[in-house]
């Protein structure tokens, strides 16, 4: 950890030198490789992340002096669409005719897979298929910027979010080194995710599995791995099989419920606590008073709200994205899957 706070401090320092703050890179276009001698933050970057993986100097400092500096993606970083858009608007970018079409193909072309990951973890198929036609729309979108332009760029010109991601381009690295992979030609999102389930490298090395036993964790071109990945990912981050992820929450006292509703990414309240509010969980199959549960308000249209519950299988999807929208995004892509699924067959 060490490593890290030493690098925060280079970051800030790297900064200053070039005058220029973070806000100002939303009205320009820098785009330029990292110049060692005249930022020499970049070499304390180089010897902190020689020092945190163990991986030759040499070779880490010529990967890092291929980065490319983005501008746009500190754009992106600085504001993520989980907290520009309310639920009415962030809702349709993910659930619409064509991804749900495009889903149930997706299940039907790896039903057996799918149920293999089922059996083995005990995550339903529908979340699975739901969290890759989100992250990628089914695999067919994995991002367009290289995974080193991102976790360099923001490493270096992003100090809020330095460590992690000073951190995560040392996972990055190290991933590379385990699983024979090109630093400078693997692509991801603009916050370094990668391949079909977009997993940031400490999740790709942690929680991928090999699931098509190919001698290989490729999230990036296999489908399989992918879906046993995700699987395996939900599954130890505590999902329990078979159980509700959240019930709409039924009440005349609004106000109430407004007081006690939280974006926090915990199930920090019981149903017990909403029974003596006289509200209701719809469905609540004999839910126990005990249950922990949290209170999530969804603007479904300009003032207008609505109040969920968000069960614990909802706040272990939200360990993949912490967001409350995309746990909620996830959970009805679900359940429109499965309907026509279902109605198709």
């Amino acid at each position: 950890m060490h490593i890290i706070r030493t690098f925060r401090y280079v970051c800030k320092a790297f900064v200053c030198l070039i005058a220029i703050p973070a806000v100002l890179y939303l009205n320009t276009s820098t785009v330029f490789s990292v110049d060692f001698e005249k930022y020499p933050a970049a070499n304390e970057l180089v010897d902190a992340l020689t020092e945190q993986t163990g991986l030759k100097k040499e070779w880490v400092e010529s990967i890092v002096r291929e980065a490319v500096f983005k501008d746009d993606i500190i754009k992106s970083i600085t504001r993520p669409a989980e907290k520009r858009f309310p639920w009415y608007r962030y809702k349709p970018i993910f659930i619409h005719d064509q991804g749900i079409e495009l889903g149930v193909n997706f299940w039907n072309r790896h039903e057996e897979t799918l149920q293999r990951a089922y059996e083995m973890y005990g995550v339903d198929p529908s979340i699975i298929v739901a969290i890759v036609g989100v992250e990628t729309r089914y695999g067919r979108i994995t991002g367009r910027h290289r995974v080193i332009d991102s976790l360099v760029t923001i490493a270096l010109g992003y100090p809020r979010r330095s460590e992690f991601f000073a951190k995560q381009l040392g996972e990055f690295l190290e991933l590379c080194e385990e699983e024979g992979l090109n630093p400078l030609m693997i692509k991801g999102s603009y916050a370094g995710a990668m391949g079909i389930p977009q997993f940031i490298s400490s999740s790709y090395r942690v929680f991928a599995v090999d699931f098509n036993e190919n001698g290989q964790r490729d999230l990036l071109t296999e489908t399989e791995d992918a879906i046993g990945s995700v699987a395996n990912y939900l599954a130890k981050n505590g999902w329990i099989k078979d159980s509700q992820i959240y019930a709409e929450i039924r009440s005349d006292n609004v106000d109430a419920l407004k007081e006690i509703a939280s974006n926090k990414l915990k199930a920090s309240r019981s149903y017990g606590e909403l029974k003596v509010l006289n509200a209701k969980l719809d469905p609540d199959e004999n839910m126990s008073s005990s249950q922990k549960l949290g209170v999530i308000e969804f603007e479904v249209e300009p003032d207008k709200f609505i109040y969920r519950a968000g069960l614990p299988n909802f706040y272990v999807i939200t360990t993949y994205n912490r967001s409350t929208l995309y746990a909620m995004s996830v959970a009805k892509l679900a359940e429109h899957l499965s309907e026509a699924r279902s109605a198709q067959n």
